[in-house]
C-alpha cells in the first residue's frame, strides 16, 4: 500500500465494527452514505494513535505538509530518525518529549517543525 489509510482499529475499547447508525456519524453532508470496510494490514505496518489527539493535526492540514515519517512510541526505542513523538524517540533529530506528550504540546511542536521546514 503506497498511501496511508486512516481507519479505526478499535471502537469503544474493543475490536469491533463501528455502528454507523450512531449519532457520531451524523456529521457528514446531508444524504451522504457511509460504508464500513475491512482492511487486512500486517500489524508491523500499523501506526496506532488516538483519534481525538491526532484529529486536531489532521483538521489543520499539518500532516499533508510533513515530508518525513514520524516515529511514535515504544517501538522506536533505540532507533534514530528525523522526527519522533514520545520519550522513546529521544535519539531522533527532533523529539517531542513526553510519555505520552500532551496533545497541545504535540500540536504546537509539530506545527513549529513543519512551518520551520517550509520557511
Amino acid at each position: 500500500m503506497a498511501n496511508p489509510v486512516w481507519a479505526w482499529y478499535m471502537w469503544e475499547g474493543a475490536r469491533k465494527k463501528p455502528d454507523l447508525r450512531q449519532k457520531r456519524w451524523g456529521y457528514g453532508w446531508k444524504g451522504e452514505r457511509f460504508a464500513c470496510m475491512e482492511i487486512d494490514i500486517p500489524e508491523e505496518k500499523l501506526i496506532l494513535s488516538d483519534y481525538d489527539t491526532w484529529s486536531i493535526i489532521l483538521i489543520d492540514g499539518l500532516l499533508d505538509k510533513l515530508d518525513v515519517p514520524i516515529g511514535i512510541g515504544q517501538g522506536m526505542q533505540g532507533k534514530t530518525g528525523k522526527l519522533g513523538v514520545g520519550k522513546h524517540t529521544k535519539a531522533f533529530d527532533v523529539c517531542i518529549m513526553g510519555c505520552p506528550p500532551e496533545e497541545e504540546k504535540i500540536y504546537e511542536e509539530l506545527k513549529a517543525y513543519i512551518l520551520k521546514k517550509r520557511a
